[in-house]
């Protein structure tokens, strides 16, 4: 089995699921999807994932992409990963949900959304992760934070470190590049 890694999921509180009570934690609710993508053993200097954390919804309705058009749910989420020399960083990604909430029950080809006996639940077709910051010691480390939007979804927050170690609160875009423009607020 793969190894014991942090994940973001949503539920979609209108769409009940019921669970046989073989075990006390099984419970009826509300149905639940994976939505990051994590690997055991990411490739050093890659996007890759191996470890999600600390998250929150972008904006109060979404952002505006580049193309102009509304991407009405969003997650910023502080990712860590491995740099070319193989040092552990946190950077800032984001993952895009469908606006469709009921998209988030289609699986992709051959990925099952509940894993199978011998690999984690793996997120919907529909939905993109991508890193938005690529800042070379990553974020801040020094303080716990949450990355925050701004009510119009423009601008994420987030705390790194400047150019002679102070931890300062900085900005980017969801529309970045990934490795895109950071601002110092």
């Amino acid at each position: 089995a793969d190894a014991n890694r942090r994940l973001l999921a949503v539920s979609i509180l209108d769409l009940p699921v019921s669970v046989p009570p073989r075990h006390p934690h099984n419970i009826n609710g509300s149905f639940t999807v994976v939505v990051t993508t994590v690997h055991d053993k990411p490739a050093p200097g890659s996007d890759e994932v191996y470890r999600t954390h600390d998250h929150a919804w972008v904006g109060d309705n979404g952002y505006v992409t580049r193309e102009g058009l509304r991407r009405k749910y969003a997650i910023a989420f502080l990712g860590q990963m491995l740099t070319a020399a193989n040092e552990v960083v946190n950077q800032v990604f984001l993952v895009d949900l469908p606006n469709d909430p009921s998209a988030l029950t289609r699986a992709a080809l051959g990925m099952p959304l509940e894993g199978t006996p011998l690999t984690r639940p793996l997120p919907p077709a529909n939905v993109t992760q991508r890193r938005l910051t690529a800042l070379p010691r990553g974020v801040a480390t020094s303080q716990r934070f949450w990355p925050t939007s701004s009510a119009d979804g423009r601008s994420i927050a987030f705390l790194a470190d400047d150019v002679e170690g102070v931890t300062q609160l900085w900005t980017t875009s969801p529309c970045a590049a990934p490795g895109g423009e950071v601002h110092l607020t």
